[in-house]
C-alpha cells in the first residue's frame, strides 16, 4: 500500500462512493500558498495522499498565495471560475460565504461538520468580512 498512496486514497474515496469530501485535505495544504510557483498542482498532489476527493483541493490556497505575494486579491468571480475546475458543488457554497449573516453557512447542520466545503464557505465568509488580512 506504501508504494501506490494515491491509488489507495481514491479507492477509500471510490468506497465511500464519494462523499468522503473530508477538510483534513484543506487544513494540510494550505501551507502550500506560500510556495512561489506550482501551488494549485503541489496543493492537489499532497492533498490526493489522504483525501482524493476533488472537493477537497480548492482555491482557498489561491487566496493565501495572493495574499502572501501581495498579488491581487481573487475575487468573488476569479473564486467561482477556479472552483469550475474541481467541482460543481462548490460555487453554491462560495455564494453562501457572501451572506453577511455567518448564519446562512449552516456550520452546526448534523452530519456536515468537517465537511470541506462547509470549511471552505467558512474561511471565505471570514476573509470578506474582516477588515484587514490580520
Amino acid at each position: 500500500m506504501v508504494e501506490w498512496p494515491l491509488e489507495v486514497s481514491k479507492k477509500v474515496w471510490e468506497m465511500s462512493r464519494y462523499q468522503s469530501a473530508a477538510n483534513g485535505g484543506l487544513m494540510r495544504t494550505s501551507i502550500v500558498g506560500l510556495l512561489s510557483i506550482n501551488i494549485e498542482q503541489s496543493a492537489a498532489v499532497i492533498c490526493r495522499l489522504t483525501h482524493y476527493d476533488p472537493r477537497s483541493v480548492t482555491c482557498v490556497i489561491e487566496l493565501i498565495h495572493a495574499h502572501v505575494y501581495g498579488l491581487l486579491d481573487p475575487a468573488y468571480e476569479q473564486i467561482i471560475s477556479i472552483s469550475w475546475k474541481y467541482d460543481d458543488h462548490i460555487v453554491e457554497f462560495i455564494t453562501l460565504s457572501q451572506n453577511e449573516d455567518i448564519k446562512a453557512l449552516d456550520l452546526q447542520e448534523e452530519g456536515s461538520i468537517g465537511y470541506t466545503l462547509r470549511t471552505i464557505a467558512a474561511g471565505l465568509w471570514t476573509y470578506w468580512q474582516a477588515e484587514t488580512f490580520q
